[in-house]
């Protein structure tokens, strides 16, 4: 493929090579597959979660290439698999094949090294290429490719990987899917059937956190607890009215006046002095809360009705908890957003790192952006010639016969030295260019007629 950079071998099955590569213009990774005949997928023929993207699909009449999208954090499956994962594992699987049979493609080589993951997200790779099929334990009995087929073939791997972690409704399902071909579940019933099993149990730890950053969890989730609690809230009490109730000066003679905390030095005498229970009525409490008092208003000589009142210090004690757990919360807040935000700095950090400067691919892996030589084309009305190397210099990726780029436009080379080019239309070739980097930068190639015999 002509945009896309070759690197190192991903996997070699018969006619079929997979390479890591290197997208030039994104700086993404991709994997390419070169085989023998047409793809069976183009781009945007098929979109699944569980699926790797087509980015690019190419025949030249005799040879297939196709580019996926692709993630170094994805690997293949170890074997066992651990028992959380089987359930993740089934599900995902489950979902590309069901994706890719609604799509109209069959994969035709699915074996356990086709399935990656990345923590509980899974992948099944290889689907668009067209895989000479070659007998394994994996085949199913039927020589040609099939959805059925698939089914068998998947049930096999995922026996192999889960092995004695399968739940039990998981072997059955798997014992249909290794029956006859028509006895075998289809893709999207197969999906139904797994999705709607129940999630595995899980215990709640009993143990005590064991970092800090289990207890300054367990801390916040205690203190959201307490001040989400009715006693955070200041007690609701009704004001009786002049009508309900006849004054309380009138009905106990035998008992001072009440004032206000305010008019004494302090309050505690009222608090301590011990006041029998009065009848009950409707919409009024039988005590006053702590922390109140009674006050009685005589301005023009008659008794008027008791008003509820509550001492200012008897109420700071209440409030001192909550404003503190309030200040406690928002500390707390303030260091997980400090946290986060020099995780998402030293993330940022890594990516331009990786990008910019640490461009290293792997052991024995060159970075591949180096250098940009404009090519220009004669006639200046062609369009998408291909550029091949004939000769490329010592420690280059690029070997005779590899695409380079497709032109009039920039090619991107990855070694200075001395380098033989020529470009390729239909029936048309070029003369070889030879083009000396970074001394060079800008050449143009002329296409010609082949001469008549």
């Amino acid at each position: 493929m002509v945009r896309y950079q070759t690197q190192a071998i991903y996997a070699q099955h018969g006619p079929v090579t997979t390479h890591q590569g290197l997208d030039p213009l994104t700086g993404l990774p991709v994997l390419l597959y070169t085989f023998p005949g047409k793809p069976l997928l183009g781009v945007g023929d098929l979109a699944s979660d569980n699926i790797p993207g087509i980015l690019a699909s190419s025949y030249d009449g005799k040879e297939g290439q196709l580019v996926v999208a692709y993630s170094r954090q994805y690997q293949p499956l170890r074997q066992p698999v651990e028992a959380d994962g089987v359930l993740p594992l089934l599900l995902d699987s489950a979902r590309a094949l069901r994706d890719a049979a609604e799509a109209g493609v069959v994969h035709g080589d699915l074996r356990p090294e086709r399935f990656l993951r990345a923590g509980q997200h899974h992948l099944i790779e290889g689907y668009g290429v067209r895989w000479i099929p070659q007998r394994s334990s994996y085949s199913p009995p039927e020589p040609s490719p099939s959805y059925a087929g698939d089914v068998f073939s998947w049930a096999k791997s995922l026996l192999f990987l889960c092995g004695p972690h399968l739940p039990a409704e998981a072997g059955n399902l798997l014992s249909r899917c290794l029956g006859e071909p028509e006895a075998r579940p289809l893709a999207n019933e197969l999906y139904q059937a797994i999705a709607a099993w129940p999630p595995p149990k899980t215990t709640i730890p009993t143990t005590a956190p064991t970092t800090a950053f289990d207890q300054f969890d367990l801390e916040l989730s205690l203190s959201d607890d307490l001040l989400a609690t009715p006693f955070s809230q200041p007690p609701v009490v009704a004001r009786p009215q002049p009508s309900e109730r006849e004054p309380l000066a009138a009905a106990r003679p035998d008992r001072p006046e009440l004032r206000t905390a305010g008019d004494f030095p302090s309050a505690e005498p009222l608090l301590r002095k011990k006041v029998a229970p009065e009848p009950e009525t409707p919409g009024f409490v039988k005590m006053p809360p702590p922390g109140a008092t009674y006050r009685t208003v005589s301005g023009d000589g008659r008794p008027a009705a008791p008003i509820l009142a509550f001492s200012p210090a008897a109420r700071k004690p209440r409030e001192a908890p909550i404003d503190l757990g309030q200040r406690e919360r928002a500390y707390r807040r303030l260091v997980l957003l400090a946290l986060l935000l020099v995780l998402a700095t030293g993330l940022a950090f890594l990516a331009f790192w990786r990008q910019g400067f640490g461009n290293a691919l792997g052991p024995g892996i060159n970075p591949v952006v180096r250098f940009i030589v404009n090519v220009g084309v004669e006639p200046d009305d062609l369009r998408q010639v291909r550029l091949v190397v004939v000769e490329s210099p010592a420690g280059s990726r690029l070997r005779p016969g590899n695409e380079v780029a497709t032109v009039p436009g920039p090619a991107v080379l990855d070694r200075a030295g001395l380098w033989r080019l020529q470009a390729r239309f239909q029936n048309l070739t070029s003369e070889v260019v030879v083009v000396r980097v970074p001394d060079e930068r800008a050449i143009t190639i002329t296409l010609r007629e082949p001469d008549a015999p």
